[in-house]
């Protein structure tokens, strides 16, 4: 099993980088769709987005998790300090991308990504400014991007995101 999620060397191709793209281009597409269903206004896009990211960014690392358990504690904060964690994170952004897709617990929810996204976001941040950038790749053959490049933008959008639907919570 480890073989079809094997450490693989980052190749940023114009190629791995349209496929990030189409990955940002479906979720983009995805929450547009599911707001011309009705009245959408700028939170419910993002909340649909959200769902999504999570969602497809989680399976990924469940895809490739014997990978991720490896890879994750090298930089995520947390990770670092409470071990299970790195087993947990993924089905954590699976839940959290399912209750953002259902409306429910916003505050929670928001609070919990931002938590993630920063432990995360700082961490990785800390080793490409020390080491450069991270040339493993959880995600096997889907993505053979720099994971560094990945897990910043995927944490800065969690983050950003999340910041913003909280205020709009808070505020309403």
């Amino acid at each position: 099993m480890l073989k079809r999620t094997a450490i693989v060397k980052a190749e940023p191709s114009t190629k791995e980088n349209l496929k990030l793209a189409g990955i940002f281009i479906f979720l983009i597409i995805s929450a547009t769709l599911m707001g011309a269903m009705g009245n959408v206004n700028a939170i419910e896009w993002i909340r649909w987005f959200m769902g999504g990211l999570l969602i497809i960014f989680g399976g990924m690392k469940l895809l490739g998790i014997e990978v991720f358990v490896k890879v994750f504690p090298l930089y995520d904060l947390i990770a670092k300090r409470i071990k299970p964690y790195k087993y947990v994170y993924p089905l954590m952004q699976v839940f959290l991308g399912l209750l953002f897709l259902a409306g429910l617990m916003s505050v929670f929810r928001n609070l919990l990504v931002i938590v993630m996204g920063l432990s995360g976001l700082i961490g990785m941040i800390r080793i490409v400014s020390q080491r450069g950038p991270i040339r493993l790749s959880y995600l096997g053959s889907i993505l053979r991007l720099r994971y560094s490049t990945v897990s910043i933008i995927e944490n800065t959008l969690m983050v950003c995101l999340s910041f913003v639907m909280l205020i709009a919570e808070l505020l309403a």
